[in-house]
């Protein structure tokens, strides 16, 4: 359940959102699908429409690699999420879109299972070879 919260301010949590997925070149279909919430759900916390909860927040930060706090609102100065590097943009694009998708989904993985992926994909690797 979400809470109905005023417009979004540079220092919003939607506003950090927003940064943030674009900064990583996903869609916003692309994170509400790991988040497990509808397109316009994710769109409502971007636009300030909608606060999404904690958890969600934490899950957030997982999938934008940052911490979770600097996606929580705040007075002061936003400069610790910097505007997208347009480098790191276009290689995210340049991926697939299912490759796109193993990155968010292996982001949202405890670190125990993120080695349980990468010790199978070696696995694979050398049977290919």
């Amino acid at each position: 359940m979400c809470v109905v919260v005023a417009k979004a301010n540079s220092n919003s949590v939607g506003t950090k959102l927003r940064k943030c997925r674009i900064n990583c070149g996903f869609s916003q279909q692309q994170v509400a699908k790991a988040i497990g919430v509808e397109r316009s759900t994710y769109t409502c916390y971007e636009n300030g429409r909608f606060q999404p909860k904690v958890e969600t927040i934490m899950e957030l930060a997982k999938i934008f690699r940052v911490n979770f706090v600097e996606l929580l609102p705040s007075e002061g100065n936003t400069d610790q999420l910097s505007e997208p590097d347009d480098e790191n943009v276009i290689q995210i694009f340049s991926l697939k879109k299912d490759e796109q998708d193993l990155i968010i989904a292996y982001r949202s993985l405890k670190n125990e299972q993120k080695s349980e992926i990468l010790a199978k994909t070696n696995d694979m690797l050398k049977q290919n070879n």
